[in-house]
């Protein structure tokens, strides 16, 4: 009567209860504490009700932290993937350009025109992102 009583309360508080038990994992966390293995102990053999309690509230928020722990990493992971395929700086300032002055583009089709060639994508770029001044 007993066992079934305390069954109830734990199936109420924690629905999951038959998929916790069945876990390697949560057996290897009882199995790596002397005292978490002796609560088990109490709860399995004595039916006792908050040793059983013990040991599901804690393993439960130890599961929520990894799941926030695992769930921050993935997101700062994508952030930083996300900064580096757009060539961002570290205080997330966009790279500059170069920028041009108008006098020196006219300077360089005059007396360098190889060069001025050379660079004309460049420089039609600039003009259209506003960076000739």
């Amino acid at each position: 009567m007993k066992r079934t009583s305390t069954l109830t309360r734990l199936n109420s508080e924690y629905p999951e209860l038959e998929t916790i038990v069945q876990d390697p994992n949560f057996a290897e966390w009882i199995n790596g504490s002397k005292v978490r293995s002796e609560l088990y102990n109490r709860a399995e053999v004595n039916f006792d009700y908050d040793s059983a309690k013990e040991l599901l509230s804690t393993w439960t928020e130890k599961q929520e932290r990894v799941a926030k722990v695992a769930e921050t990493s993935k997101i700062d992971k994508s952030n930083q993937l996300k900064a580096a395929s757009i060539g961002k700086k570290g205080n997330n300032e966009p790279i500059s350009k170069k920028k041009y002055r108008r006098s020196d583009i006219i300077k360089l089709m005059q007396t360098d025109p190889d060069k001025y060639d050379a660079l004309s994508d460049e420089i039609m770029l600039a003009y259209q992102e506003g960076r000739v001044i």
